[in-house]
C-alpha cells in the first residue's frame, strides 16, 4: 500500500476472511457436542420433575381430602385393574384443592395409549357434559395402589365402611424404572 492512501488491499480482505472462517469452524466443532449435551441435560431435568411432580401432586390432593356432607360420592375410592405383571389402578378422590372453588372430584389413571399418568380434576357438582381440567403427569405404564389399614396390612381394594386407610402406596413403573410413594390419610382422624 502507498503512502497517503487509505484502507486494505484486496489480498489483506481475503487473509482476514480465511482466519476467521477458520476460527468460526474451530468453534462451531467444539461447541456443538456441548450443546447436544444441553439438550440431552434438559430432558433428563424435565423427565426427573416430571416423575417428581406425580408424587408431589398426589400428596397434595390427598392432603386436602374432604368428606362431602350429603355422602353422593366416596371420598377415596380405587379400582384395581391387573393385567399379569401391570396394574392399570384408577385412583378418586374427593378434595378442597386451591385449583377451584368447592370440591373437587380428582382422578389420576394411566393413558395406555400415550403411556403418561393424567389426572383429571372436576367440580363435584359438575352440569353433565362439564369437561374436567386435564393435565399429565408424566410417563408411566403402570400404576399400582395399596391401601394401608389400622393393624398394619396392605390391601388392594378398601370395603372397611366407616374406617379410613391410614396411608396410601403408589407405585408408578416406567420401562424399567420404578418410582413409590407412600402418602398419609389424615382424613377421620385427629390431628
Amino acid at each position: 500500500m502507498r503512502r497517503g492512501q487509505q484502507g486494505f488491499t484486496l489480498i489483506e480482505v481475503l487473509a482476514t476472511l480465511v482466519v476467521f472462517s477458520l476460527l468460526v469452524s474451530l468453534l462451531y466443532a467444539v461447541l456443538t457436542p456441548a450443546g447436544e449435551g444441553f439438550k440431552r441435560l434438559r430432558q433428563v431435568r424435565v423427565a426427573y420433575e416430571q416423575s417428581l411432580g406425580a408424587g408431589w401432586r398426589i400428596n397434595q390432593d390427598m392432603a386436602c381430602l374432604v368428606q362431602p356432607l350429603d355422602g353422593e360420592a366416596p371420598t377415596l375410592a380405587v379400582s384395581n385393574d391387573n393385567r399379569g405383571t401391570d396394574a392399570f389402578d384408577e385412583l378418586w378422590l374427593v378434595a378442597a384443592t386451591e385449583e377451584r372453588p368447592g370440591l373437587s372430584r380428582i382422578h389420576y389413571y394411566i393413558d395406555e395409549q400415550r403411556h403418561v399418568l393424567v389426572r383429571e380434576s372436576a367440580p363435584l357438582r359438575a352440569r353433565q357434559g362439564h369437561a374436567p381440567l386435564s393435565s399429565r403427569l408424566g410417563r408411566a405404564e403402570a400404576m399400582d395402589i395399596q391401601l394401608l389399614d389400622a393393624q398394619g396390612h396392605w390391601h388392594q381394594r378398601w370395603v372397611k365402611r366407616g374406617d379410613w386407610p391410614r396411608a396410601i402406596r403408589v407405585t408408578i413403573r416406567d420401562g424399567k424404572r420404578k418410582r413409590q410413594w407412600l402418602l398419609p390419610v389424615w382424613l377421620g382422624r385427629a390431628l
